[in-house]
């Protein structure tokens, strides 16, 4: 995963489904984020399905379980900005942005309902 700072042109060819499992990579390696049982059987049952998908760009096929692994990314954003320095935050949008403002409007996309 690259992350993408202020100014840089977003990455071009990853799913939001490849994002996401992205994003909780990233939280889980760096800071400390973790997973129930469950949500990491679930979790490499996604990542599984993303890994046979890429002869094309991979997604999860049920949207809710595609649900389901954005709202685990949405966690581990969260997690990420808890311990973010200052004045920075993550942002996730067609890529995960380190920003110093908050970034508001059409570009910052709600976090989804859990499933």
């Amino acid at each position: 995963m690259r992350l993408i700072r202020d100014g840089e042109p977003a990455g071009v060819g990853v799913t939001p489904d490849e994002l996401h499992v992205d994003v909780i990579t990233l939280a889980q390696q760096d800071a400390g984020f973790a997973l129930s049982p469950g949500e990491l059987t679930r979790l490499e049952s996604y990542e599984r399905e993303l890994h046979v998908a890429l002869v094309g760009r991979g997604s999860v096929t049920d949207p809710v379980h595609a649900g389901d692994l954005a709202h685990m990314a949405y966690r581990a954003l969260a997690h990420l900005n808890e311990r973010a320095s200052s004045g920075k935050h993550f942002v996730l949008t067609d890529a995960l942005y380190l920003a110093d403002e908050p970034i508001t409007g059409p570009t910052a996309p709600a976090a989804p309902a859990a499933p």
